[in-house]
């Protein structure tokens, strides 16, 4: 019997990042080198994120990831934990991350009034 994608869909819809998105983000780490790591948002759900970074990170590392957009004056800090990464194309690394918390649902309105993420989620793989 497989993965039921379904039911981790339902549970857990991700939006991707729209295109051209104004917002910035990094990732703040405590104690390892370097201590900011900048990234790209692929997509977002309540419960984690994936990203595009430039080197990997630590197996189960810890950081803090920042979302800023200036022109919306948004500030998000999220506590969160690298669950998987992998290599991807022009050197850079796609990591998966789990958030400490669940984001809100105002949070997660506020980040599609900005045009950070796309209203539609995004389709189980089939």
């Amino acid at each position: 019997m497989g993965f039921d994608y379904a039911k981790c869909w339902a549970r857990r819809p991700r939006y991707e990042a729209r295109a051209g998105h104004q917002a910035q983000l990094r990732i703040e780490r405590s104690g390892r080198l370097p201590p900011i790591v900048p990234a790209e948002l692929v997509n977002f759900s309540r419960h984690g994120a994936r990203l595009a970074v430039g080197s990997p990170l630590e197996d189960g590392e810890q950081f803090m990831l920042l979302l800023t957009h200036s022109k919306a004056g948004m500030a998000l800090t999220l506590a969160g934990e690298l669950r998987w990464q992998t290599p991807s194309h022009a050197g850079r690394w796609l990591m998966g991350c789990e958030f400490v918390t669940e984001v809100s649902m105002e949070t997660l309105g506020e980040m599609f009034l900005n045009e950070i993420l796309d209203d539609q989620p995004m389709q189980p793989p089939v």
